[in-house]
Parts: C-alpha cells; sequence; structure tokens
C-alpha cells in the first residue's frame, strides 16, 4: 500500500501520480472503516470538489470506497471548501470532503479533511487514518451498500447563510472587482456578489478544468492589479477552493494578511464583537502587528503554519478571529473554517465606513521589517533540514539580530520547499544570514 503523507493542509500531490484514484479508493474506505468504529455516525459524508479535470475521477475512487463499506455520500459537486465546512456541521454530517489542491495548478489535486464541526481534523486522527489505511486489507466490505445523494441545492444554504450574515446596504456605490481563480468560487462568488452589491466585475471564471490558479487568483495577481488600477475602488483575488483572499487597492496596492489582521482586530475591537479581546494568527505572523495589537488592548496567540491549528485554538482561547498571513481569515461566528469571501465583503465594509482612508486606520501598525524566501530543495535535503541538522546553526545566527527580531525556517508542508522568514531592523545584516542559510541548505 502506498505511504499516505498528510501535509499543512490535508493530502496534496499531482493528481493520477501521487494522488492516484487508486490511494483515494483507499481512503474512502478507511475514512468508512473509521465512521463504523462510531456506533452513533449516521453513516454520511457530504463531498465537494472544485473545478479541476480530476475531480471527477477523485470523487468517483473516494465515493466507491465509502459505498462499499456501507457509507452514504451526499455529492454538492461544484462547492468552495467554506462552503463545504458550513455544510457539514449545519447538516452534522459524520465527515465532509473537499477535493481540491487550493492554489496549486491545474495538475495538481487532493483532499481536506472536515469533521462534523465543521473543522479540519487534526493530525491525531491523520495518524489513526494512517494506520487504519496501513491496515486496509484486513477489512472487508460490509454486506450493506452505500447510497450517493446528489444535492447541489444544498449550497443555497451556505449562500444565504452569508447574504443574511454580512449587512451591505451602504455598499451600493462601491466599484468592486472579482477575480475567482478559475475555481470554486465560479458560481457561488458571483450569485452572492451580484445580491449584496450593484458595481460588481468578475474575472477568472472558467470551469474548463485546466484554467484553475492560471495566471490568476490569489497568488498570481499581476494581471488582476493592472484591471483593478485607478478603475475599481477595491478588489478581491481568491484562490481554487475560495478559502483566502488577497485585497487589492485602488492604487494597485496588495494589502498583506497582516495588515488585514490587524484592520479586522482593531475594528471588532471597537465594535465590541471581539470575543475574549484576543485573535489567533500564527508564527508566521509579523512580530510588529502582534505588539501594534497589544497597545490597542487585543491578545494575540500564535500557532503553528496552518488554519486548522488556528481554529483550534480559536475554540480553545473563545475568540471569533483568526488570521493567516496567506489570507486565511476565519470568522468563526459565521463559518467554521476560512472563507475568502466572507472576509472580503467584511473588510469591504470596513473600508467603506472608513471612506477608505486605510493609511489613517492603520496608522498604530509599526511592522518589521521582514524577508520570506523559498528554497527550492531535493527530497533528500528536505528530509534532512526536517531532522534537524541545521538546527543549532539557524539558533546561532538568530544571535545576530541582536535580540532585535526573530528568525524562523520551516519546511514546507505541500512541497520540497524551505522558507525562510527573518524580522528585524537592520536589512543588511537580515540579507547576509539569508544568504548564508541559503548556502548551507543547498549544500547539505
Amino acid at each position: 500500500m502506498q505511504n499516505l503523507i498528510f501535509g499543512t493542509d490535508g493530502i496534496r500531490g499531482i493528481a493520477n501520480k501521487q494522488v492516484s484514484a487508486n490511494l483515494v479508493f483507499f481512503i474512502g474506505k478507511s475514512l468508512a472503516v473509521k465512521i463504523l468504529q462510531n456506533k452513533k455516525a449516521k453513516k454520511m459524508i457530504i463531498i465537494g470538489k472544485d473545478t479541476r479535470v480530476s475531480g471527477d475521477m477523485l470523487y468517483c475512487a473516494l465515493s466507491a470506497g465509502l459505498l462499499c463499506m456501507g457509507v452514504n455520500v451526499v455529492n454538492v459537486g461544484l462547492c468552495t471548501t467554506p462552503a463545504l465546512s458550513y455544510l457539514t456541521k449545519l447538516k452534522n454530517y459524520d465527515y465532509g470532503i473537499m477535493i481540491t489542491a487550493s492554489h496549486n495548478p491545474a495538475e495538481y489535486n487532493g483532499i481536506k479533511i472536515f469533521n462534523s464541526y465543521g473543522t479540519k481534523v487534526m493530525p491525531s486522527f491523520e495518524l489513526e487514518l494512517q494506520q487504519i489505511l496501513n491496515n486496509i486489507d484486513t477489512y472487508l466490505p460490509t454486506q450493506q451498500i452505500g447510497c450517493v445523494y446528489n444535492k447541489p441545492e444544498l449550497l443555497y444554504c451556505y449562500t444565504e447563510h452569508i447574504i443574511n450574515s454580512v449587512n451591505l446596504t451602504d455598499l451600493q456605490n462601491c466599484k468592486v472587482a472579482i477575480d475567482c481563480a478559475n475555481g470554486a468560487g465560479t458560481n457561488i462568488i458571483p450569485y452572492i456578489c451580484k445580491t449584496l452589491l450593484n458595481d460588481c466585475s468578475y474575472y477568472n471564471c472558467s470551469t474548463d478544468g485546466v484554467s484553475i490558479n492560471k495566471d490568476c487568483g490569489s497568488i498570481n495577481t499581476q494581471k488582476f492589479i493592472s484591471i483593478i488600477k485607478d478603475k475599481y475602488d477595491i478588489g478581491f483575488a481568491f484562490d481554487g477552493d475560495a478559502d483566502r483572499v488577497v485585497v487589492v487597492l485602488k492604487n494597485g496596492e496588495v494589502l498583506t494578511g497582516e495588515v488585514l489582521l490587524y484592520v479586522l482586530a482593531k475594528y471588532y475591537k471597537q465594535n465590541n464583537i471581539l470575543k475574549n479581546n484576543s485573535i489567533v494568527t500564527t508564527v508566521l505572523t509579523n512580530i510588529g502587528v502582534i505588539s501594534s495589537l497589544q497597545k490597542i488592548g487585543v491578545t494575540s496567540y500564535t500557532v503553528d503554519v496552518g488554519d486548522k491549528y488556528i481554529m483550534h485554538k480559536m475554540q480553545k482561547a473563545g475568540t471569533n478571529l483568526g488570521v493567516e498571513d496567506s489570507g486565511h481569515i476565519i470568522l468563526n461566528d459565521i463559518v467554521p473554517s476560512a472563507d475568502g469571501l466572507l472576509a472580503g465583503l467584511i473588510i469591504l465594509k470596513i473600508f467603506k465606513n472608513i471612506n477608505f482612508d486605510i493609511p489613517k486606520y492603520i496608522a498604530q501598525l509599526h511592522l518589521y521589517s521582514s524577508i520570506k524566501e523559498n528554497i527550492k530543495v531535493t527530497e533528500r535535503q528536505k528530509a534532512l533540514f526536517n531532522k534537524g541538522v541545521l538546527k543549532q546553526y539557524i539558533y546561532a545566527l538568530e544571535k545576530e539580530l541582536g535580540g532585535c527580531g526573530r528568525l524562523l525556517v520551516r519546511s514546507s508542508g505541500t512541497e520540497c520547499v524551505i522558507r525562510i522568514l527573518i524580522e528585524g531592523k537592520d536589512l543588511v545584516v537580515m540579507k547576509d544570514i539569508v544568504e548564508k542559510i541559503k548556502k548551507r541548505i543547498l549544500s547539505t
């Protein structure tokens, strides 16, 4: 049996290779075994997918694995990740599965698994699933065979929920551009925005299966910026499964997730919306944001990279705002996972309330200078790094910052990439440290 490797955000790889129909069939069967171990289970799983051409293949394989073990499948078809999360919780299904590779190119695909509360499963669950998978040949198909229920109409539950949760009556005069990344939000996002906004233009809304994230979306914003500049009040670019958002202003400036975190936290604090006066973010968030929020009375909790860790901590801390710099924004009073569209609508409302005078609103936000760099490495180099062979070397380099900054070096959970983040006050020293790390990593 092929080894199953869970990354930062579920399972991901080249479709029909690393993520094959055979593998996904056995993942479905393993998840069914997990469900059958719970006598109170409904034996019902909801599945959605983005626009990738490989989505149908993986859906069929995954469903077959579930059905042969007596677990029923609710198929909603083309669906965003936040919609899938919301529907899983709303209908209290045993699990929800989103077939997507998020921001990756069309040749990739994968799955994200949600529990009955609509939140992503944690590593402990993934380990249990891995153990079942390793022994899957010992689990025979059941006498009872599951059924498929095609229910794309369930998506209206999500769209109506978002429309009713966001009061945008004062935004009718805003000129907005939307980039759907040729992805999962191609149908849902325009439907919601046409209801709430009267001057909204939509780009990259193809469902051809091969154009998802291609020269568009949240990580390919160059063309979108040129479209927006001086023509729209604001633009929102989503990724392939619409769980993250990038905000582009009229002058072409792209706001980072850190700035959006500050804006949302300040607005929530000022309007007595922020629960427990606290937010959750990741270790990648600029330390200047943490100190700036502290000055306005907002406590920050930091967790490992991954929005599932943010959500888990939010539940423990009793807060309702969590943000990852990549654009994952969780407003769990409304949806139990990151939702790019929901976040974009709330941000639009905030900016309209301050007459788009964003510089004044974030004047108290003081960010440290930072350098972020991704180093492409071999699987061997990544494995050596993960074993901690450079731990002491990196620790020694961090001391060169003189206590006025930090150095974070970590491996990607989805790619053969080592990511470097350094923050401080002396850019010359910071650049030198980055070059030293790059040279050392590539020579291992």
